[in-house]
């Protein structure tokens, strides 16, 4: 059953998205909604990378999903300030 993974990663973005839009229009809920969402992004970074993990031929798709991790915790540092 692959449509909860899809599901979750949909759910994510949008909320990224919407988050982006808030911050970008000053909206007092779009703080949380990011920091959710980036939380979100790093989990699924996390847990992608066991794919990558499980064959050396899966090491450049790994790249995209660590660059993620590496701005989505920039970001999160950035947002609390």
């Amino acid at each position: 059953m692959l449509w909860p993974h899809i599901f979750a990663e949909y759910v994510t973005s949008f909320g990224l998205i919407a988050g982006g839009i808030g911050l970008w229009m000053d909206r007092p809920w779009s703080v949380p909604v990011s920091l959710i969402s980036l939380g979100a992004l790093i989990y699924s970074a996390i847990n992608s990378s066991g794919w990558v993990f499980a064959s050396k031929g899966r090491l450049p798709y790994g790249i995209p999903m660590w660059a993620s991790l590496i701005l989505a915790i920039a970001l999160i540092f950035l947002l609390r300030i």
